[in-house]
């Protein structure tokens, strides 16, 4: 049973009017969010910030956790427009949420894609039933839908995504809130899902014949008929993964799905304690953006963060940032540079996530003396979080690690960072100090103007920051801002060398 023809005159309506995010402009999303949930006291709603996390915890198991199963909740609340009950988030039901994704694809092919989601989301909204999970299959693009460039561009290109949803009830058997586990899985044949399904003994205890002429659409279009009892499919997903692979008929690539699920059963709970401990830094980041957009001013996380890695800036991003460096390492901020701010963060804090988990892909491209040392500083932050310690120098050390690495964490929904750094180990087994040492050849003078080393010339980096004004920025300390102390000693001193008026 398809949509009904009010819902697709509804979303051919919501079609007509989207507004297709630049790609530039993606980046930005949940920054814009935030923008848009900023409270008059400058702080953001709460709220907003809960289901913001939605997004981003299963974005880093996306983006660096090929195995991670992600789990998502959102909450059961009354839509204030029509009375009735739906799944909430950021003010949108899951239908609006669902609709949103018109907007960040532009292949025909990718849209229709988006129509089925929107489908899948009215009928969890409307049809989601106690003791019941529904599934959804989203097989990638085949060449049938669209090139491999198009499929990459709308990153689509590479897994399979399985998901399963149901509900959850409070001990009076209301429904509180929709539970959905999603994985991504690489290697299933289009024809293998097609057999599953058309099999009567298959999960769903009847036969779904789908024709999909060498299209995945049909497949996804499937999802109304794919529900089972609770217990079933005991393990979601991974389940369904695991009753597709008798249908296989590739040895090479059965071999694969089954290693796959091997992978799939590791300790997820310490995959989604990584995730979420990345997502909660990343959120606090993604405030600071918001922040430094609206006041139009880099704010001091934002500068610390992008004069911590001065040295290892590549030529094109570092040309956008010397273009809106103001004197005394103050910073205009617009959209360009907060993306090219907001692709660097997601980077170091991916790369540095991915390694710490064992990306394998990830560390097959990194010197392993520097892979280690990422993983004791992620294992130390993590630790000083617990504790409620400041982390701000093994952060910044941390980002230098990732960076020199020269990755391009990223994958699923969020895609890469598409950022290119500096510093290229390329396996070599670069010492990063004298790589380091490199970078503060150039004599200048400090941009900072309460630098003790002006008006003479030094050492600096290519935002022209002194190594000890660049280490103070590290220490979560504000170079540029003259302290009370600080203005005392230099008092005491001129006046000892009676360099003031009046001394005597």
């Amino acid at each position: 049973m398809g949509p009904s023809s009010e819902a697709t005159v509804s979303l051919e309506a919501v079609r007509t009017e989207r507004q297709p995010i630049p790609l530039e402009e993606r980046s930005l999303t949940e920054v814009d969010h935030l923008i848009h949930h900023r409270l008059p006291d400058g702080s953001y709603d709460p709220a907003a910030e809960k289901d913001i996390m939605i997004n981003l915890t299963p974005a880093v198991q996306e983006a660096v956790m090929p195995y991670a199963v992600t789990e998502t909740e959102h909450e059961y609340r009354e839509n204030p427009e029509t009375r009735r009950g739906t799944y909430m988030w950021l003010g949108k039901t899951a239908v609006q949420a669902a609709e949103t994704g018109l907007s960040y694809h532009r292949a025909e092919s990718a849209l229709a894609r988006v129509d089925v989601e929107v489908d899948e989301a009215r009928y969890a909204e409307e049809d989601l039933r106690l003791g019941v999970v529904k599934f959804f299959i989203s097989p990638r693009m085949t060449r049938e839908d669209a090139s491999l460039e198009v499929a990459k561009e709308e990153h689509l290109a590479d897994e399979d995504s399985v998901r399963a949803s149901w509900v959850k009830t409070d001990e009076n058997g209301n429904i509180t809130k929709r539970i959905m586990q999603s994985l991504l899985v690489r290697d299933i044949p289009l024809e293998a899902w097609e057999a599953l399904l058309a099999d009567p003994n298959n999960p769903f205890a009847k036969s779904i014949v789908v024709n999909s002429n060498g299209s995945a659409l049909p497949i996804m279009q499937a999802h109304r008929e794919l529900e089972a009892p609770m217990g079933v499919l005991r393990e979601g997903p991974v389940s369904l993964v695991e009753a597709v692979v008798p249908y296989i008929s590739d040895p090479a690539l059965r071999k694969s799905v089954v290693e796959q699920l091997k992978l799939f059963r590791t300790d997820q709970e310490a995959l989604r304690r990584q995730a979420t401990d990345t997502a909660e830094r990343w959120l606090e980041f993604e405030k600071e953006l918001a922040d430094s957009l609206i006041d139009e001013a880099a704010t001091f996380e934002v500068k610390r963060f992008i004069i911590s890695l001065q040295s290892h800036w590549g030529e094109k991003e570092l040309s956008v940032i010397q273009d809106h460096q103001l004197p005394n390492v103050e910073f205009r901020m617009s959209r360009e540079l907060a993306d090219v701010v907001e692709r660097a963060k997601r980077n170091v804090l991916w790369g540095s996530a991915g390694t710490a988990t064992g990306n394998k892909e990830l560390l097959g491209g990194m010197d392993p003396a520097i892979a280690e040392k990422i993983q004791t500083n992620e294992r130390l932050i993590q630790l000083s979080r617990q504790l409620g310690y400041g982390y701000s120098v093994l952060q910044a050390d941390t980002d230098r690690l990732v960076a020199s690495q020269n990755l391009n964490p990223g994958g699923g929904c969020p895609g890469e960072t598409n950022i290119n750094f500096r510093n290229s180990n390329n396996g070599n087994g670069q010492n990063l100090e004298e790589d380091r040492d490199q970078w503060f050849k150039k004599k200048g003078i400090c941009a900072v103007i309460q630098c003790k080393t002006r008006p003479g010339k030094t050492e600096v980096g290519p935002c022209s920051v002194c190594r000890s004004c660049q280490a103070k920025f590290d220490h979560g300390i504000d170079p540029t801002k003259t302290s009370l102390i600080d203005t005392i000693g230099k008092v005491v001193k001129q006046r000892a060398k009676g360099q003031l008026v009046g001394a005597h």
